[in-house]
């Protein structure tokens, strides 16, 4: 309401659309395709999106403000459902309903190897710390490790009775954390594709999950609306973080360990005190559902990725709303001044997949 009342004051002030544009998204549209994944690199402060469906690829200096590149991912037969960028910020890999996973050289747009195995739609990827190994989640209900220089499978993890719709490594890569349509989360010993524990609580659904920083708790979310912080030594749950009212798509730990962040299909992402469990701020601007979330690097600043084309960036320690960010609206570009004042906080690129 007091975000209606300021835009109304500066319309009957006479100022222009542009500053309607920075502090009233929910009043403008924009035309960018659903928003699928936003990975944040940092090795290099830079931003990964993907689109619902995309296969365009862009990467902008935000200092500069210009186009350093532009290509297209079409090594693909099917749309992009997942992707991954390489700790070293030099590959990307994308997941594909065609059951491939692709790997991409990130300044050329170039195929520089292909993952085949699955027998399903890759739903998710993750990267091992050393950037040495991959991980992909399908449809088809297992997860398979890759070799990512010889491009070999290490280890396929048979153990769901659903599709996996979600895997992340340990922070020292000896473990990986697979989340499922059967309702449960399996940890694995990476190196032998040995089952190590069994999470079970949720009533529906795990479709996303995430390893904290000290790789002592884990972080699962689920269809069933709540998320699930679990201590990884007894597979117990530490806390149940009840505050949506639709499913958990996306989670993450901040870069201390000391924050959670938990998007949701309500329109709303959360962040929560990961000691505690209580709930810090509720950030709520998107116009649907977010499928994806992010910390910056030095956790000050999170993205939001939503199905209504924005990804928001916000500021953690007030719950506020920062910019958003949309390379499209109402057939006009602000993507560019946009871009320039948000990037100043966080880097110097933003690479972008359109359609």
């Amino acid at each position: 309401m007091r975000r209606v009342l300021l835009v109304t004051l500066l319309l009957v002030a006479g100022l222009t659309a542009f500053i309607i544009l920075l502090f009233a998204p929910n009043s403008w549209q924009c035309t960018n395709p659903a928003v699928n994944a936003v990975t944040w690199n940092q090795a290099l402060d830079q931003i990964l999106v993907q689109y619902i469906p995309g296969q365009r690829v862009e990467l902008w200096n935000g200092a500069k403000e210009q186009l350093d590149h532009q290509f297209v991912f079409a090594g693909q037969t099917a749309p992009i459902r997942s992707l991954a960028f390489a700790p070293d910020g030099k590959t990307i890999i994308t997941g594909s309903q065609d059951h491939s996973a692709v790997m991409w050289d990130a300044q050329s747009g170039k195929v520089i190897g292909s993952l085949m195995g699955h027998t399903g739609e890759v739903t998710s990827i993750a990267y091992s710390p050393d950037g040495k190994t991959v991980a992909t989640g399908s449809d088809d209900g297992t997860a398979i490790l890759w070799d990512v220089q010889n491009k070999t499978r290490l280890q396929t993890l048979s153990g769901h009775t659903g599709s996996v719709k979600s895997v992340a490594y340990s922070p020292d890569g000896k473990t990986v954390l697979t989340g499922s349509y059967d309702r449960t989360a399996i940890l694995w010993d990476a190196e032998t594709g040995t089952p190590l524990r069994k999470l079970q609580g949720h009533t529906a659904a795990v479709i996303s999950v995430a390893y904290a920083p000290d790789g002592k708790t884990v972080l699962t979310g689920s269809q069933d609306n709540v998320a699930i912080l679990w201590n990884v030594t007894s597979g117990a749950p530490l806390h149940i973080l009840h505050g949506h009212s639709d499913q958990v798509d996306s989670v993450a730990f901040s870069p201390d360990g000391k924050t959670i962040l938990t998007g949701s299909y309500d329109r709303t992402a959360i962040l929560w005190d990961a000691e505690t469990g209580i709930l810090l701020h509720k950030l709520e601007d998107h116009m649907a559902g977010m499928k994806t979330v992010a910390f910056s690097p030095d956790g000050k600043v999170v993205l939001t990725g939503s199905y209504d084309g924005f990804i928001m960036m916000w500021d953690v320690h007030s719950g506020s709303l920062l910019h958003p960010l949309c390379s499209r609206v109402l057939g006009r570009s602000y993507a560019l001044p946009v871009l320039g004042l948000c990037l100043l906080l966080v880097g110097s690129r933003l690479l972008n997949f359109q359609r």
